[in-house]
């Protein structure tokens, strides 16, 4: 069975401890005490860090948001009308498919913020316009991040060995540019921000620039930081 660095920090302390008392004087206990004592250090060191993720807020303002079109969904959050069905998502890095695009699986593993947005026209007659420009993320620590774009990643990726073919699959991934979603078609890809203060709580993510033909919208989706176990799947 292999063990984590953490249990075997736990195990072999408690070995170390075992071997500087071998010079002490024996005790019906001793054997006892060392024992529990390898235990107790093994059994912490290996309890995992629990796992959090952004949630949808529910509270006072969710019945009135639904009146507005917004619907939470347990890990996301929706907003739809006659014409778009849009739904937000973090997707946390232990159930996040690789892209097998290097720059973006690392900063996965980093930390970074990726939040999977999808925007399905309902309508077969009309455009819709998003521009990830003017979208944010906010928190109660008072961050305010803007989405990473070509220019970002190509700052990573410069000097790194398929940089250009790297650059060249983005496109299917994040949005970048303003986006067109035309009649009865889906955008599907994800909002990638820096990582956030250690200390936020909450989160909102901000889109004040999206055309339903030529009617803007401007949509906020709450969210609230969680333990993985502590909320439904």
């Amino acid at each position: 069975m292999i063990k984590s660095p953490a249990v075997e920090y736990g195990l072999e302390m408690a070995y170390f401890l075992k071997n500087r008392l071998k010079g002490f004087p024996s005790s019906p206990a001793g054997p006892i005490f060392l024992a529990l004592l390898m235990i107790i250090l093994a059994g912490c060191a290996a309890t995992p860090k629990a796992s959090t993720a952004l949630y949808p807020i529910l509270g006072e303002k969710t019945a009135e948001m639904q009146k507005m079109g917004y619907k939470p969904h347990g890990r996301f959050w929706s907003f739809t009308n006659a014409e778009v069905v849009i739904t937000v998502r973090h997707v946390t890095q232990d159930n996040i498919e690789p892209t097998y695009i290097d720059v973006v699986d690392e900063l996965a593993a980093k930390g970074y913020i990726f939040l999977k947005l999808d925007i399905k026209n309902l309508s077969n007659r009309i455009n819709i316009t998003f521009n990830p420009a003017l979208t944010s993320l906010t928190t109660n620590s008072l961050d305010y991040k803007k989405p990473l774009d070509y220019t970002d990643f190509y700052d990573f990726v410069k000097e790194s060995v398929g940089a250009q073919a790297q650059l060249g699959a983005l496109s299917s991934v994040i949005y970048d540019n303003t986006q067109t979603i035309k009649s009865s078609q889906t955008a599907s890809k994800f909002l990638i921000f820096p990582p956030l203060s250690k200390d936020f709580t909450t989160a909102d993510l901000v889109i004040t620039d999206l055309y339903i033909h030529t009617k803007p919208y401007a949509l906020s989706f709450p969210f609230q930081l969680q333990k993985l176990n502590d909320l439904l799947p």
